[in-house]
């Protein structure tokens, strides 16, 4: 997937004046038309409907969750994102599939909560169909019928959530900032997280090893860092082990290991379902979520307040991606820092280079 970078200080209106050519039946049909040749008219009038009513639903969505409070903007949201995800659905499945069955549930199930007023502890449940599973489908997310995921586990996967989660909760998050290094990679910290990481990287090993990407682990007096090293011309991206903030800075990804399976979330999952389960603790459960989101009762109301908006456009980013197949990345500055620019011009140099003397790097 190609990259481009759109500079401007309103992101969330270039993504929708994008979207917006989605919401045009004429542009839709076309593209449709394009890419399935031999589908039947009723089939692309299907598909196009689909898509542009979904699309222009999840546009009235998002911008109605501006006019509400956090009380109820998660509702909305997740109502947006399901269109959204909708719309992605009918564009991008085989031909030969009948939508009739389609989007009869969510595919996701948040239970009744038996947390301690504690948002960490509450968690969502992955069902075998729904609408969930069928974006999942789309996205090359794997399958994970049955799993229980906490939101504790979601949030800890956000990039732009580092340093608030890392304050909220008194544990490192499972991103770390990426650097490029004569080897690869590398990534770093403070000592005060180094065992919940070692135990991290100890369970990843197998993954790892599957994947060949080798891993060296190094503790220092203040701090201890990651060297990971990997086969010519491949990415820590290609192998779902970076995520990226809104800026696009990447970072290292620590899953969970759970019955001796890894957990690996796409960034668009971990996104749609930490609104989705937002959106239904303010549906069911309208006064746990309100004390979740008051300060004077949690200290996890700013990471909320914080994860929506993040959420919120990370979704959109990785939606519009799919739909035009390009990463976009929006910056209101031509500048870059030293690191960002040492890291680019590291990455530029390693993909020209022959084979032969990639080694070198």
């Amino acid at each position: 997937m190609m990259t481009r970078i759109i500079y401007t200080d309103d992101p969330q209106r270039e993504i929708w004046s994008l979207l917006g050519l989605f919401e045009s039946k004429r542009f839709v049909y076309d593209k449709l038309r394009e890419t399935f040749p031999s589908m039947s008219e009723d089939a692309l009038q299907i598909r196009t409907d689909g898509i542009t009513y979904s699309v222009r639903q999840a546009r009235e969505f998002f911008s109605s969750s501006n006019q509400v409070s956090l009380l109820t903007r998660p509702l909305l949201l997740s109502y947006g994102m399901l269109n959204l995800g909708k719309a992605l659905v009918f564009y991008k499945s085989p031909d030969n599939i009948s939508f009739e069955k389609y989007f009869k549930s969510h595919g996701l199930y948040f239970p009744q909560s038996t947390a301690d007023q504690v948002l960490a502890n509450e968690y969502v449940e992955i069902k075998e169909s729904g609408t969930y599973p069928e974006l999942s489908s789309i996205i090359n997310q794997a399958a994970y019928p049955n799993m229980s995921v906490s939101l504790k586990n979601l949030l800890s996967q956000i990039p732009d959530l580092f340093d608030l989660f890392t304050l909220v909760y008194k544990e490192g998050p499972n991103v770390m900032p990426l650097k490029a290094s004569e080897l690869g990679y590398s990534v770093g910290a403070s000592n005060d997280y180094f065992s919940q990481y070692r135990k991290s990287m100890q369970d990843m090993e197998t993954y790892l090893r599957e994947h060949k990407v080798g891993m060296s682990l190094f503790e220092g007096d203040t701090g201890f860092s990651i060297q990971l090293m990997l086969p010519i011309a491949k990415t820590l991206k290609e192998y779902d082990l970076s995520l990226a903030s809104i800026s696009g800075v990447e970072y290292f990804r620590l899953f969970s290991v759970i019955d001796s399976q890894p957990l690996i979330l796409k960034e668009a999952s971990i996104h749609y379902m930490l609104i989705f389960s937002y959106g239904m603790l303010a549906r069911y459960q309208a006064a746990r979520w309100g004390k979740y989101i008051d300060p004077n009762y949690s200290n996890e109301a700013e990471i909320i307040n914080k994860s929506i908006s993040v959420c919120k456009m990370r979704y959109l980013q990785l939606l519009v991606g799919f739909l035009f197949e390009t990463e976009f990345q929006f910056s209101d500055s031509i500048e870059m820092s030293a690191s960002q620019l040492d890291d680019k011009i590291y990455k530029v140099i390693q993909r020209r280079f022959p084979d032969e003397l990639r080694k070198y790097l």
